[in-house]
């Protein structure tokens, strides 16, 4: 559900990118994030599905800002010489984060 609507506004979060501060959309999705993860916190107690659905579709529109924000600013901070090297670093990043919390996940689980 999350990656349906962040394909959806993924064409307006562009045009937002560009017209506003890249610092204020970093801290809008960092607010989106925290709530969201507030949302599978209470999805997990209460054990409500909607929730869950309100964490996926945060979790995707906060993706849909906070990916394209950071490949805007990567050739703003770095040498045109190195950025290959920065972007391949941050993909590699960003893979082991989400491989590693998928590991945590799955011992705090058992």
């Amino acid at each position: 559900m999350g990656g349906i609507i962040g394909v959806i506004i993924g064409p307006y979060a562009g045009r937002y990118i560009d017209v506003t501060l890249k610092v204020k959309v970093l801290r809008l999705v960092g607010v989106m994030r925290i709530i969201s993860v507030i949302a599978m916190l209470i999805a997990i107690y209460t054990g409500s599905i909607y929730w869950m659905m309100i964490y996926s579709i945060g979790i995707g529109c906060s993706a849909s800002f906070f990916n394209p924000t950071i490949q805007t600013i990567l050739p703003l901070i770095v040498d045109k010489e190195d950025l290959i090297t920065v972007n391949s670093i941050n993909i590699n990043i960003i893979t082991l984060s989400r491989i590693f919390g998928a590991v945590l996940a799955g011992l705090l689980l058992k």
